[in-house]
């Protein structure tokens, strides 16, 4: 609505349970032959989110079913029909409640999921691409909640855990927005006064009508002269082997245990 005389392709990269790390590899392969004018993230709940699962920072939440169905063909199917189990997701949950340590027992994946920006920010920056960061909405710091939403209580012994993660998450990326010179949409105030229902969980919308909200939010981060200002990179392979250079000379990713 805001740029009625633009056309516009979106591509989307995302995929089920995936992390920003799983975003980097995403970016690291299709970026190039993609060249896009504009790189959106929107992303740090299931970083955060998942870290209370895991052992420590850095690891894939998938990690163990994924072994399964490698190591052990003959078992994979049934692994998976237990994973959609909700039996066995209630257990989880349950179990989970009595493992919760301090907020300060999980924040090691801020770092881990910062640095999963940075490295886009870097690529975003050799493909000549606007970047913009999007720490993804969360249900708790919607104010008011609807009855609907207050009425979702299923998550909510880690709710004031994943609070605290969020606001280190949001102090962490405006410090690297001003660093690496990118834009960011803190996600958190997206659906401040709104009263209507938008959440159907702690992170997922009930309908279209949060989407619509959100990517309103996330457009007022594009400027007319993000769209279509990238340098394209047509003028032999010379500049394009430059760029690919750019590309891969991003950070290397390092976890907390390597600091």
């Amino acid at each position: 609505e805001r740029f009625p005389s633009n056309d516009f392709k979106v591509i989307n990269g995302a995929g089920s349970a995936y992390v920003a790390r799983q975003e980097v590899i995403v970016a690291s392969i299709w970026g190039i032959a993609l060249e896009p004018d504009i790189i959106i993230t929107l992303d740090g709940a299931n970083d955060l989110v998942h870290r209370l699962r895991l052992g420590k920072a850095g690891t894939f939440f998938v990690d163990p079913a994924y072994e399964v169905f490698l190591k052990h063909q003959f078992l994979a199917p049934f692994a998976y029909l237990l994973s959609r189990s909700q039996a066995l997701n209630g257990t989880q949950r349950l179990l989970e409640r009595y493992r919760l340590a301090s907020p300060e027992s999980y924040a090691d994946a801020v770092p881990v999921y910062v640095s999963a920006q940075h490295a886009i920010n870097t690529m975003a920056k050799g493909l000549s691409a606007t970047r913009v960061m999007v720490l993804q909405p969360f249900n708790a710091f919607k104010n008011p909640l609807s009855q609907p939403e207050a009425n979702f209580t299923s998550y909510k012994y880690r709710e004031p855990i994943i609070k605290e993660l969020y606001n280190l998450a949001h102090a962490e990326l405006a410090t690297l927005a001003k660093k690496d010179g990118v834009r960011y949409l803190d996600g958190r105030s997206v659906f401040h006064g709104i009263q209507e229902t938008i959440f159907s969980d702690d992170v997922h919308f009930a309908d279209n009508r949060g989407y619509q909200i959100l990517a309103k939010a996330i457009a007022s981060c594009v400027r007319e002269e993000d769209l279509g200002r990238k340098i394209h990179l047509t003028k032999g392979r010379g500049a394009r082997e430059k760029a690919a250079q750019r590309l891969t000379a991003g950070p290397r990713m390092i976890n907390e245990q390597e600091r």
